[in-house]
């Protein structure tokens, strides 16, 4: 667990105890006053003191401000890139999309300050302005080589500030014995208080409450999921890969390729055999569409490399769009 989410951790089980405790208390007598205030409580609070005194946690907030405003900082800029950009190809200055440039992405992680989403898609996105065509038509637009430097600035100076951060995303194993001993006590608490509730739950075949009283379920509960992002895929030469099998009809795939072999996408009945109609992905080029699309028939996504000399790479995005309610 990371020490971050101990505090948290602890409250959330002890809500759950709270939630259930008139019944708890006549299921195993254990858990029957005073153990909530003379053991539960004074465990859950020792372990989160830890975190506190030892300083890591006002030494990251103070970290997370300052990255935070450096990322903030791209905010405007990147606005007049967007901009800049829709004028470049309305002048035909421009034939790369708009959406290749990852821009709402970008912005997107700066909302929610989510520094490994920023630094992926900003990648991504500098990439395509410093492209030789790109990059000398933002310039005559009026983007600058030195609005281009401050944008690179603020983002280096976010993500050098995020290797410095004291982090209270380090492991407790980072803590003194001392320490580790306390924020165990606390583990082992709540987690015999969830054996309780599993007990109790499976007396009554309460499955949600067997579901919810789970280290995993509770840990989950306090632990951001992170937020997803492209991946890269080799295919050898000659080969091809299954890259989705049933993609959903409403959802969006991004691809790139990354080295220069010639490579299409297409859609198969089966996960083996050459294409028979396909697409060719452009090299540096983002391709985006959904699954009708991408030429063929099939349950399977597949990219295959005709190259005969070399490996190819690309990057394989799947935006997941989600109904309206």
């Amino acid at each position: 667990m990371k020490i971050e989410n101990v505090g948290p951790f602890g409250a959330t089980a002890l809500a759950l105890f709270d939630s259930k405790f008139d019944v708890l208390k006549v299921f195993d007598t254990q858990f029957a006053n005073p153990y909530r205030n003379t053991v539960l409580v004074p465990k859950i609070e020792a372990a989160s003191e830890v975190v506190m005194t030892s300083g890591l946690l006002q030494e990251d907030m103070g970290y997370t401000k300052d990255r935070n405003a450096f990322m903030d900082a791209c905010v405007n800029p990147l606005n007049e890139l967007r901009y800049d950009v829709i004028q470049c190809r309305k002048h035909n200055d421009i034939t790369d999309n708009l959406a290749s440039f990852n821009i709402s992405q970008v912005i997107k992680s700066i909302t929610h300050h989510q520094i490994k989403s920023f630094q992926t898609n900003f990648e991504i996105l500098i990439a395509r302005v410093n492209l030789t065509g790109n990059k000398a038509a933002l310039i005559t637009q009026g983007f600058t080589q030195a609005k281009i430097d401050a944008l690179v600035a603020n983002h280096d100076a976010a993500v050098e500030i995020q290797k410095n951060k004291f982090n209270l995303e380090r492991s407790i194993t980072d803590l003194s014995w001392e320490d580790q001993l306390i924020v165990k006590a606390c583990i082992d608490e709540v987690q015999n208080v969830l054996n309780g509730l599993q007990g109790y739950a499976k007396s009554i075949g309460d499955k949600k409450l067997q579901k919810a009283a789970t280290y995993d379920a509770i840990l989950k509960s306090v632990q951001p999921t992170p937020p997803p992002t492209p991946r890269n895929r080799n295919i050898d030469k000659g080969s091809s890969i299954v890259i989705f099998t049933d993609f959903a009809a409403k959802n969006i795939l991004q691809l790139e390729l990354l080295k220069d072999a010639k490579v299409c996408i297409y859609r198969s009945e089966t996960k083996t055999g050459s294409p028979v109609d396909s697409l060719d992905l452009v090299y540096k080029h983002l391709w985006e569409g959904k699954l009708k699309n991408i030429p063929g028939t099939g349950r399977y996504i597949k990219a295959y490399n005709a190259s005969t000399d070399k490996k190819a790479l690309i990057s394989v995005f799947k935006i997941v769009v989600k109904n309206l309610k």
